[in-house]
């Protein structure tokens, strides 16, 4: 008797559904929608096979590209900024109080700390993301521009002993030199990360 009058409700709710027109167009909506997923779906699968467009792995690769880009291209003209701020108040001399002069070389040495503490990770992206001869230039000749920069920086911060003034002024345009060749060398490596440079 229980299942006569489960068959009962099942045919009856089976009858209205056939019967009511807002519940078949319903049906053919959902039907209509999965059938046009299903084909956005087979056509995305076809743009990435043929390489018209790329598959998110490439997507999640241009953007750990981008980010480590980004990241080294900011750390080093962190560093450049702060080298710059330093020889600055320094070459204005007694008009600026020591504790600025102070704060730009902590800046400096801050920015410096960072850089040497990612230039592994920058040298092992580089070479993934653009190519061996890339981490080479990075590694030698751009290093050897940021450790020469330091040098000229050193010995402004702390001069010799009995330093006249005309030495001190050679010191700073020393300074000054390597860090605009450390600029224009990294200025030339960074262009090499746009699109068309790759």
């Amino acid at each position: 008797m229980g299942e006569d009058l489960q068959t009962d409700r099942t045919g009856t709710a089976l009858h209205t559904l056939r019967n009511n027109k807002l519940v078949a167009v319903a049906l053919i909506v959902g039907m209509t929608i999965a059938a046009l997923a299903q084909f956005s779906d087979s056509v995305d699968k076809l743009l990435v096979a043929v390489k018209v467009r790329p598959d998110a792995l490439s997507l999640a690769r241009e953007g750990q590209r981008d980010d480590v880009s980004r990241q080294l291209t900011a750390q080093v003209w962190r560093r450049l900024f702060w080298a710059r701020a330093y020889l600055a108040r320094v070459g204005r001399g007694a008009a600026v109080p020591n504790a600025e002069k102070d704060e730009a070389w902590h800046k400096y040495i801050e920015a410096s700390a960072d850089w040497n503490s990612n230039i592994m990770i920058y040298i092992l992206a580089v070479d993934k993301f653009y190519g061996h001869a890339k981490s080479i230039e990075l590694e030698g000749s751009l290093q050897k521009s940021l450790g020469a920069m330091a040098d000229r920086l050193v010995a402004v911060r702390y001069p010799a002993p009995n330093r006249s003034e005309a030495q001190q002024q050679a010191d700073i345009a020393a300074a000054i030199s390597a860090i605009d060749a450390a600029n224009s060398g990294f200025y030339a490596f960074v262009s090499g990360f746009q699109p068309g440079n790759r």
